[in-house]
């Protein structure tokens, strides 16, 4: 199983116009993880960026071969979504019955927690 960061290169080796909405949508990793792995890559010399915006390009200076996940890290890393999955339904359900905007912020606010480790 590949590591996100892989997945992030190899995807912007086969679509150097890719917007980071577009990595995003495509690769199911949130926007911030995105910015980092193009961070990450770029640092490391795997990318070259130019440009900015709409009129950006990422050209692949080399093949980034990241490293392999094996079975049992790959189980942890699902199971670990499956539990933060269970408690963002269960925040969520909590958010959506609570009339007190104290508990609506607190409860706000760890959906997005939730939500990034996601």
């Amino acid at each position: 199983m590949q590591t996100n960061k892989k997945r992030v290169a190899d995807f912007i080796r086969d679509n150097p116009n890719a917007t980071n909405e577009e990595i995003t949508s495509a690769l199911d990793i949130n926007d911030n993880s995105i910015k980092s792995y193009i961070s990450q890559l770029k640092t490391g010399g795997f990318i070259e960026v130019d440009g900015s915006g709409s009129k950006r390009t990422i050209k692949a200076l080399g093949e980034y071969k990241g490293r392999t996940i094996n079975t049992a890290t790959a189980e942890k890393i699902e199971l670990k979504r499956d539990v933060y999955t269970k408690l963002l339904d269960r925040y969520m359900n909590d958010f959506d019955l609570t009339d007190d905007i104290d508990k609506h912020l607190k409860l706000g606010n760890s959906i997005m927690r939730i939500l990034d480790n996601l």
